[in-house]
């Protein structure tokens, strides 16, 4: 006989939690990462703009867009599995 409700929402559980490490990694530490490097070179910024120092802010800012894009696709996976509890 199949699996029960039960069985099935901890598999899913499990499944999403390895997908999650992955596909996403430490979200968390990454963006805290991002957001002090960027502010390293807004620093750096204010001393002396350059054209390196302008294309590395552009850099990391898009990269902190994608890994809030992909923050938020986590928080929409849990509260969806908190919804299935």
């Amino acid at each position: 006989m199949g699996k029960g409700v039960f069985e099935n929402l901890a598999d899913f559980q499990t499944s999403s939690r390895r997908w999650n490490k992955e596909v996403f990694g430490h979200i968390g530490q990454r963006k805290k990462q991002l957001l002090a490097c960027i502010r390293g070179v807004e620093i750096a910024i204010e001393r002396n703009q350059t054209p390196f120092l302008l294309d590395l802010e552009r850099s990391l800012k898009g990269e902190l867009s994608e890994v809030l894009k992909q923050e938020e696709s986590l928080w929409f996976q849990k509260s969806r599995s908190q919804w299935i509890e």
